[in-house]
């Protein structure tokens, strides 16, 4: 059950005319406990029986893998004044794999039949940027921010998870 407060209505306010305003319901109770672990799993899944032979090449990422992407001009976070969602574990780049079992970025793979499925689960593809990203798939920021909201930080968090404030 959702937190609502008292009237928040101050005496000015009533002097003003205003209306009262219930304190808005911050319980993520009814969203539910998935995490974006379970929805990539779920992805990942859903990609096999699509025939679509594909796995994660990388998920979260230590600020240095980070910097030395960055300084291979191979992502534009920094990983210090600009941070990746990697760095957040709130993204992962999935890639297909070749007939040798080996990770492959090839143009020929069916990369948007695999974009487009990662954003069936609400995933954000990397792959509709510009330039594109094809490989990459990282949670809403808008679903990480009522996260963040709920627990009164501004850290990006991949989902609650169940914690205490959650599972009361």
């Amino acid at each position: 059950m959702g937190r609502e407060s008292k009237n928040t209505r101050t005496k000015k306010d009533a002097s003003q005319g205003r209306s009262k305003e219930p304190r808005p319901n911050v319980s993520l109770s009814n969203l539910g406990k998935r995490t974006f672990g379970d929805t990539v799993k779920e992805f990942l899944d859903a990609a096999k029986k699509a025939g679509l032979n594909v796995a994660v090449f990388e998920a979260e990422r230590s600020a240095e893998r980070q910097r030395w992407l960055h300084a291979q001009r191979l992502s534009k976070p920094d990983g210090v004044k600009e941070r990746s969602s990697h760095q957040f574990g709130t993204a992962v780049d999935i890639v297909f794999k070749d007939q040798k079992n080996e990770f492959s970025f090839s143009a020929d793979h069916d990369w948007k039949k695999l974009g487009e499925l990662g954003e069936s689960f609400g995933l954000v593809w990397g792959g509709r940027w510009k330039p594109p990203v094809v490989s990459h798939f990282q949670q809403d920021p808008f679903q990480i921010f009522l996260v963040d909201l709920h627990h009164n930080r501004f850290d990006a968090v991949a989902s609650c998870g169940g914690c205490s404030q959650c599972s009361s």
